[in-house]
């Protein structure tokens, strides 16, 4: 057998990186000495370039496995002649398919850092040529598509500056006022020992959500860039301080820094098949009949070749991306609503998604990034359009593409990705009947063909038919055909209330979170007593009311005790929730407005006739 580490230390009492590296059998016997390999990521971590050499790299063969020498201590000799043991590696037997594994222990004394990368005994063989790394040439196509792709973003970048600057100019005044009080707040909410139930890191959030909406109020027609100010200081910070914690390495920068998880993770898939789809050049992506989440991979491979090795950056721009999106749908509502009580409402609705996607674990969903998370950005931003209403055709196709890509990363978001659809037709501009017709057969035609990517891959590469993956059936506790039995299976019953209430944070004390959902869940209410109350009978609102079911329904049978599908799977249906009543409360306001202007319109005729009858013969 061939023991297989690699790794790095380093002692930060003295400054210095170790002079050299060696294992140690369990008689004490020196077995293999390496001197440092460099490492730059670790002094570029800590800041200091003694630590550039700090790494070690072993491959020693025949090893001599046995039950007497199956332990094997690393010890680090520094420049001053320190001998510090850093680390055990152990051999252990998986008896159930018979393969040799190592057991990781680092020492990691005060003053002594130490990380083993990895460990592992791998079979003595002389047949098989070593590997050989080698850089790959890109063709002259690809390099003149990489050159066009520069420019396109620098050509970006420039337009989003010149977009920035006309807007500061046009609102100057809300915004400097916006972004002075959103930076006085984050100074004072942070270094005043203030405790909101204990949970001092959601003070800040909704502080600046309270801001944003009532600059919304103030002027509705305020650039979104203004509000980039508050949901920066929200954001930054705490991703990059959720990166650092994860890495362990208190100084990683967040510019040009990559992340690097164990292999047992979906970050760890989603990167690998992102990855495949440069190095092949090839839409195949890692597989020819998607087995796992298949639009994330595609999702990792643009996010790389935009912005590079930029790990944390990329959890940051999701994390902007999903307040900046939740931001533009309130905005979109606050249009239609005259009455303060409407408009608190969708203030509301701001600091819940501030409180909410604050949260540690959401940062980490961004970082990952976690499937879901592209999904809530994309129903936030087709919601945002459906609530101008009066759609144009172009608008159109862009909503509908976004509402089918949730499918695409969430195949149990289809249904709510028809619902968005559905509404998406019914909010479209007028036009001539046979125009009118023949956009709605073309959106009809965008959003098959979009749900149908990930069926048209597996059939052009895997030769079969598959909508979405092959993943199997979900990890589930319940089925469709147990909620016959609720109400005479106490098991059944208590699985699917247990379904409940972790769907809704019900508990006590409650949380952040659970406020946040149950705000979100407070406006969907109010929007279905508003509509009992005024004897709505259309079918379109009843519709918009029943559409967080779609998203509800299809997670029924998911186990969410599970770790990882907690809150990541019932997001989705809290947003429908919020989303959906503020719509339904927006087109109410539409019509009342629409009534009252016509009120007004019949009292002008009604009084310029009586007017003129004061000159009629007849008088």
């Amino acid at each position: 057998m061939t023991l297989n580490i690699r790794g790095w230390a380093i002692n930060q009492d003295t400054k210095q990186s170790p002079s050299t590296i060696e294992i140690r059998n369990q008689a004490d016997e020196t077995i293999a000495v390496v001197t440092p390999s460099p490492r730059p990521d670790v002094a570029k971590a800590f800041g200091n370039k003694n630590y550039t050499h700090s790494g070690f790299d072993f491959v020693v063969p025949d090893i001599g496995l046995s039950e007497k020498n199956k332990h094997f201590g690393l010890f680090a000799t520094y420049p001053d002649g320190q001998i510090i043991p850093i680390g055990k590696i152990s051999q252990t037997q998986n008896t159930s398919n018979y393969s040799t594994n190592a057991e990781i222990a680092p020492a990691n004394q005060p003053g002594n850092s130490v990380s083993i990368d990895f460990a592992t005994f791998s079979i003595d063989t002389n047949s098989a040529p070593p590997l050989i790394p080698a850089l790959t040439k890109n063709s002259r196509l690809t390099v003149i598509a990489f050159s066009l792709l520069d420019l396109l973003v620098f050509l970006g970048i420039f337009l989003n500056i010149v977009i920035l600057i006309l807007a500061l100019k046009r609102n100057s005044r809300e915004l400097t006022r916006l972004l002075v009080l959103c930076l006085l707040s984050n100074l004072i909410f942070t270094y005043v020992p203030f405790s909101w139930w204990g949970y001092n890191s959601t003070v800040i959030p909704i502080a600046i959500g309270l801001l944003i909406g009532y600059s919304l109020r103030l002027n509705k027609s305020l650039n979104l860039i203004g509000t980039l100010p508050g949901i920066l200081a929200v954001v930054v910070g705490p991703t990059i301080y959720m990166a650092r914690r994860f890495m362990g390495l208190a100084d990683a920068p967040w510019w040009g820094f990559q992340l690097f998880r164990g292999r047992d993770s979906d970050w760890f898939v989603a990167q690998g098949y992102g990855r495949r789809i440069f190095i092949d050049a090839s839409l195949n992506g890692g597989e020819n009949l998607f087995y796992f989440q298949p639009a994330t991979r595609y999702l990792v491979f643009i996010q790389h070749l935009l912005f590079g090795e930029n790990d944390i950056l990329l959890g940051v721009l999701m994390g902007v991306s999903a307040l900046t999106a939740a931001v533009f749908t309130a905005r979109q509502a606050l249009k239609h609503f005259s009455g303060s009580r409407e408009q608190h409402l969708t203030t509301l609705f701001i600091v819940a998604c501030f409180v909410m996607f604050t949260e540690q674990i959401f940062f980490s969903f961004a970082i990952a990034p976690s499937s879901e998370y592209p999904t809530w950005i994309l129903i936030f931003v087709t919601f945002g359009v459906i609530l101008r209403g009066s759609i144009s055709q172009p608008v159109a196709i862009i909503a509908t593409i976004m509402a089918a890509l949730t499918a695409q990363f969430r195949p149990n978001q289809a249904f709510g990705a028809l619902f968005l659809f559905l509404l998406i037709q019914s909010e479209l501009g007028t036009g001539e009947n046979l125009k009118r017709i023949l956009d709605r057969f073309q959106l009809l035609i965008v959003f098959a063909t979009t749900m149908s990517l990930c069926l048209i891959h597996n059939l052009y590469y895997g030769g079969e038919f598959v909508l979405f993956s092959v993943t199997g059936s979900a990890s589930s506790d319940f089925s469709y055909s147990a909620l016959l039995d609720i109400f005479s299976d106490e098991n059944a019953r208590a699985i699917f209330v247990n379904k409940l209430v972790v769907t809704f944070n019900y508990g006590w004390p409650p949380s952040p979170r659970s406020l946040a959902f149950w705000a979100l869940d407070l406006i969907w209410l109010l929007a279905v007593v508003r509509t009992i109350k005024l004897r709505e009978i259309g079918i379109k609102i009843w519709v918009v009311l029943i559409f967080p079911f779609a998203y509800f329904v299809p997670q029924i049978p998911y186990d969410f005790s599970r770790g990882g599908y907690h809150p990541r799977h019932v997001v989705a249906i809290q947003l429908a929730f919020g989303l959906s009543g503020l719509y339904v409360l927006s087109r109410q306001a539409l019509k009342n407005s629409e009534l009252a202007a016509c009120g007004d319109d019949l009292q002008g005729e009604v009084g310029h006739i009586g007017a003129d009858s004061v000159d009629l013969p007849v008088n």
